[in-house]
């Protein structure tokens, strides 16, 4: 991986670990947004957000219920999930 690649790779990385947007990291980091997707798309990354998991009461700790609240402000609810059905819906959109 060139040293250019390598450096993006890390950026990516670290905005996956900060929760922020990728405008708002380009901006606290002195990055151009354009520079950005042009790296995206090269690198291969994945233009979804970090999935943040909060802690809720359930009235069975083994079926919950899951909320996303995409970028644009869109909600997906979806309930009656246990575990594994939680772990391969958030795999599912890692992808």
């Amino acid at each position: 991986m060139s040293d250019k690649a390598s450096k993006w790779h890390g950026h990516q990385a670290a905005w996956r670990d900060s929760g922020m947007s990728v405008a708002a990291y380009c901006r606290r980091h002195g990055l151009s947004y354009s520079g950005w997707m042009y790296w995206q798309r090269r690198l291969g990354a994945s233009a979804l957000v970090p999935i943040r998991v909060e802690a809720s009461a359930v009235a069975s700790p083994s079926v919950a219920s899951v909320e996303v609240v995409l970028p644009g402000g869109a909600v997906l609810r979806v309930g009656g999930l246990d575990v594994d059905g939680i772990v391969a819906l958030a795999r599912g959109l890692s992808c």
